[in-house]
């Protein structure tokens, strides 16, 4: 039941603070990229680690991914962004990869 909780929390935060307006804001070139990838690789853990079969969470981190940049459509101050897709795609990815290198060893 705590990871159940532990990821709708992890979704309400991701939700939260891809929708907050951030004009005015001074950014450091690229930080938000990274952001977005480290959000997204410990997304898909949360899936895989809630019982999730690996593709699956891959799917659902990615798929909440494409949602997130949707709803920004919408929101004041913030718009859609594929480098920001680009970057929630490879975090979850490269979970998707650690998983093999460090569990299917041989």
């Amino acid at each position: 039941m705590l990871k159940k909780i532990i990821l709708v929390i992890a979704l309400i935060f991701i939700f939260i603070f891809q929708t907050i307006p951030v004009t005015g804001v001074p950014a450091i070139k690229g930080l938000d990229k990274v952001a977005h990838f480290l959000i997204y690789f410990f997304l898909t853990f949360l899936f895989y680690w809630n019982g999730f079969i690996l593709s699956k969470a891959v799917i659902c981190s990615i798929s909440y991914g494409i949602l997130m940049e949707i709803v920004q459509l919408m929101a004041p101050g913030r718009e859609l962004s594929f480098y920001d897709f680009l970057a929630n795609c490879i975090g979850s990815l490269l979970f998707f990869v650690s998983h093999f290198v460090f569990y299917n060893k041989k």
